[in-house]
């Protein structure tokens, strides 16, 4: 089972996360705990990460304004 999908998936842990989101780190926490930001992958120990394609699907599916004008 060698998918194309599979093998772009990364993982990004927490700094990267919100540096993608642009979120703080208690929004994002607070969004987790609403269900409304995709949780993350225990990946060891104490380390964890988040799947890059629910990073990206959340993100894309936010109704973000533009500040430029028309």
């Amino acid at each position: 089972m060698n998918s194309t999908k599979n093998q772009d998936l990364q993982f990004h842990r927490k700094a990267a996360v919100l540096g993608i989101t642009g979120l703080s780190h208690s929004s994002l926490y607070r969004l987790m705990a609403s269900g409304d930001f995709p949780r993350p992958y225990q990946l060891s120990g104490k380390s964890v990460a988040w799947r890059s394609d629910e990073v990206y699907r959340w993100f894309e599916t936010r109704n973000i304004a533009t500040t430029e004008q028309k």
